[in-house]
């Protein structure tokens, strides 16, 4: 899915900080 997506650097970085915040939130990161 992320190989589909061509985004600046930048915006890869923002999507994967949304995705930390999503697992914390869920409990799956056990942080």
């Amino acid at each position: 899915m992320k190989s589909d997506i061509i985004a600046p650097p930048h915006m890869a970085a923002i999507l994967e900080g949304v995705n930390v915040r999503k697992q914390n939130l869920s409990g799956e990161n056990g942080n």
